[in-house]
């Protein structure tokens, strides 16, 4: 990973003490970028934890795709499926496993 954006806790998540983990899957394009972010495991819908942890992913940045040594066009898309937890002292942990 060339850059790694931390989710904010939001201060309504904070209040109510919510910890837990997130569990994203990202599409990363061949330039390096993600694209498409879903949601796997859902830790929050209300306090606004998930969709900060989508936000965040969305500005990482990976090393760019090769093929054959080559980067550009038909280096194809990785999955990264990535565990995120957030705690109510703000502690973040980020577990990532990237899939061809």
């Amino acid at each position: 990973m060339l850059r790694e954006v931390k989710p904010q806790y939001t201060s309504d998540a904070m209040r109510a003490k919510v910890q837990g983990t997130v569990l994203l899957e990202c599409v990363v394009r061949p330039d390096g970028t993600v694209g498409d972010v879903q949601i796997l495991r859902s830790l929050d819908a209300t306090f606004g934890l998930d969709q900060e942890a989508i936000k965040a992913a969305k500005q990482w940045r990976f090393a760019p795709g090769t093929r054959l040594g080559e980067a550009g066009p038909g280096a194809g898309h990785d999955r990264a499926h990535v565990h995120s937890a957030v705690t109510s002292t703000g502690t973040r942990r980020l577990k990532l496993k990237v899939q061809s």
